[in-house]
């Protein structure tokens, strides 16, 4: 590193310092605490929700694609609500085309940013990146088409520390594919440099994140390697979008990279999917490695149904939350719900909840509020396709709790997922300890004398999802329970 006159931090100091001033000044906000809730909004045709933001004045802006505007086809869809998630308006952008809004993150302390596709006005050409910066009352402050002759697509973008902007995606390539692409603009959507990345099949990127002011990684789903099935790769960049660092961590099973997140211990987390076998259904995946690249483990866990996650974040107290969709407490047979876990740096459960209906219920994104609990935003076909969001507390939930969970102790579970066996154990006496499955059969049930603590053998339960119980004179616990080989 050259030499300057003042000091210049390393990317895990440089975290850190945000985090820490980030902390104080929230501190310094007076946030009433809001209702946890869940709810969708209505309206007619399709609307698909990718992202959920929030501003210093605690206002909560949705944010995906619709039918409903009279712009295009399909417009750029820009909800803003109460904390309590009270509908405030409505707004929508784009060109006489067809767009499709893909994220947003927050831009300065009160403006957006927003990211998607444009269909190109000219008939021959094919789709564009689109990028629009807002104020918080949804007017625009300024719009960018990014693009060429070939089908672009960036579907994440964050603000950098020189108040330009970083985004990635995709971009054809020479042999008929895709490439991994990333571009830097300034800070009013000028293009200031691009790169690219990939072999002679299918590379996109995913997520592009700051590891300190001037340089990023970037995660990818490749084809380079893997036996012809996608893998996952994590790419160092400095300030001219170089190559500093490259990892592809590659098998012969398909997985997929859905984005990826960087410590305040400078870890870089990536998250998505993977087969346990060839063709089998996804389970969750998390890949971690430290800040250059190096793989540090790998996380897999899953039921019997299909498993995907689309965001995570870091907790305050270092945990990590995370959300996407699962079907396995249907044993796959119902469509998929919206999946919200917890757990530790190790990968052990703290928690895993479920929420949707009879439908197509996917979290897309997740981020802390600033009243206190999380928000988690994406789609549900409870009526056609709607815009869904959820406010919930340290816990997972979202407001009255089943009457089981409600007044009693969690649970203790590790590892979890387990293996051939875990160490269980609750703050009560315990009587009776149950396994139960999907269906809610009972698969393993023993008497006990009042202990609090417990080894099970799980070697003889098939792998999949369950929920663990403990039953006491006066107290009840549940955990779910993932048993993986």
């Amino acid at each position: 590193m050259r030499k300057q006159k003042r000091v210049v931090l390393n990317g895990i100091q440089w975290i850190k310092r945000v985090i820490g001033l980030s902390l104080c000044f929230l501190c310094q906000i007076s946030v009433a605490q809001v209702p946890f809730f869940e709810r969708y909004y209505t309206h007619p045709g399709v609307d698909i929700c990718f992202s959920v933001s929030q501003l210093n004045d605690s206002s909560v802006y949705l944010f995906g694609y619709s039918e409903n505007g009279s712009i295009g086809g399909y417009d750029f869809s820009l909800m803003k609500v109460k904390p309590d998630g009270t509908p405030c308006w409505t707004k929508y952008y784009g060109t006489p085309q067809v767009d499709f809004g893909l994220f947003m993150n927050n831009a300065d302390s009160s403006n957006l940013i927003l990211i998607g596709t444009t269909q190109n006005l000219n008939p021959g050409l094919a789709d564009d990146v689109l990028l629009i910066k807002v104020d918080s009352a949804g007017q625009v402050i300024w719009s960018q088409v990014i693009g060429s002759f070939g089908n672009e697509s960036c579907r994440y973008v964050e603000q950098t520390a020189d108040k330009g902007f970083i985004c990635c995606g995709v971009t054809p390539d020479p042999f008929g594919y895709n490439d991994a692409w990333v571009v830097k603009t300034d800070s009013l959507g000028n293009v200031e440099w691009t790169n690219i990345f990939g072999g002679v099949d299918n590379d996109v990127a995913a997520r592009v994140v700051a590891t300190s002011p001037s340089t990023w990684a970037m995660t990818c789903d490749t084809k380079v390697a893997g036996n012809g099935s996608y893998d996952v790769q994590v790419i160092g960049l400095d300030a001219g979008g170089n190559q500093t660092f490259d990892h592809i961590h590659a098998d012969s099973l398909t997985n997929g990279c859905q984005g990826m997140f960087f410590t305040s211990t400078g870890r870089i987390i990536s998250f998505g999917e993977t087969e346990i076998s060839p063709g089998s259904y996804f389970d969750f995946l998390i890949h971690v490695f430290d800040e250059t690249g190096n793989p540090v483990r790998t996380i897999t866990f899953g039921g019997i149904g299909a498993e995907a996650m689309f965001d995570m974040i870091e907790t305050n107290s270092g945990d990590y939350i995370g959300t996407g969709y699962t079907n396995s407490s249907s044993n796959a047979q119902l469509p998929i719900n919206l999946a919200l876990m917890k757990m530790d740096t190790l990968g052990n459960l703290i928690w895993f909840r479920e929420f949707g209906g009879n439908s197509i219920d996917i979290g897309y994104r997740i981020i802390p509020g600033l009243g206190g609990g999380y928000y988690v935003a994406g789609r549900t076909s409870q009526t056609d396709e709607e815009f869904y969001l959820l406010h919930f507390d340290e816990n997972g939930f979202t407001g009255f709790r089943d009457e089981e969970e409600a007044n009693n102790s969690y649970i203790k579970i590790w590892p979890n997922p387990a293996h051939l066996n875990c160490r269980v154990s609750v703050d009560f006496e315990v009587e009776k300890w149950e396994i139960i499955d999907a269906t809610g059969r009972i698969v393993f049930s023993e008497k006990s004398s009042g202990e609090k603590f417990k080894s099970l053998n799980t070697s003889h339960i098939n792998v999949g999802m369950y929920h663990l119980r403990a039953v006491g004179k006066k107290s009840s616990a549940i955990s779910r329970l993932l048993i993986a080989r």
